[in-house]
């Protein structure tokens, strides 16, 4: 018995990978959400940072990768002691 290879199985192939990006997306701004709700900011930070790399032109990666890194700088800047 043969089977004719009509090209479905590659776009069945992206298709998958399409979806396990976007699952994989969803699960990093979860995380990042929830590290940040628990003031775990260079954690949300990197969880941000994935779903920024899977999807760089997503607004809502961009806005919350920037407002992660604003918190870590600030609280770095508290934890530097200032000369004066």
């Amino acid at each position: 018995e043969t089977t004719e290879n009509t090209g479905d199985s590659k776009t069945e192939v992206v298709e998958v990978e399409y979806e396990e990006l976007e699952e994989s997306f969803t699960r990093y701004m979860t995380e990042g959400k929830a590290m940040f709700d628990e003031r775990k900011y260079a954690e949300s930070r990197d969880k941000y940072q994935q779903a920024f790399d899977l999807q760089p032109d997503n607004e809502k990666a961009k806005t919350a990768l920037a407002n992660a890194e604003k918190w870590v700088k600030a609280l770095d800047r508290l934890k530097t002691p200032q000369t004066t």
